[in-house]
């Protein structure tokens, strides 16, 4: 996964850059294995500090994205960071096959139609009981 950490008017330095780095790529590789791209932009807004996160997780066309605002680069940085792993959470669930507990409800519905038919003798004729339903 390509990640890009940049700063608008704004300096970001080694150590903020790999704290970026570090957790954006813990968090997006533990929902997708094979996420594409992420992007973190930091800039001012006033005397706080925001931070920007577009994570791009698969090849589906989904871009996840979140802001937040905080005193200090790391605040704003760990309160996006937040949305966007639930986010990531949340559609890596909903595309999770859910199916399987259907599967085996079926087979054990395909069983109830099966019909044994009772042993008969030919001293018995087998037209006057039913056959036995299981």
């Amino acid at each position: 996964m390509e990640i890009s950490v940049k700063g608008k008017n704004l300096d970001v330095g080694d150590a903020l850059r790999a704290h970026a780095t570090d957790n954006l790529a813990s968090v997006v590789g533990k929902y997708f294995n094979h996420a594409i791209d992420a992007t973190v932009i930091f800039s001012r807004e006033g005397n706080d500090l925001k931070a920007d996160i577009s994570v791009h997780p698969g090849p589906r066309g989904l871009i996840v994205q979140s802001t937040s605002n905080g005193a200090d680069a790391y605040g704003a940085f760990d309160g996006a960071m937040g949305r966007v792993t639930t986010q990531l959470r949340r559609y890596k669930r909903r595309i999770s096959s859910h199916h399987q507990k259907a599967r085996a409800n079926e087979d054990i519905l395909t069983a109830q139609q099966y019909v044994i038919q009772p042993e008969t003798t030919e001293d018995e004729p087998h037209e006057d009981q039913p056959p036995m339903i299981i």
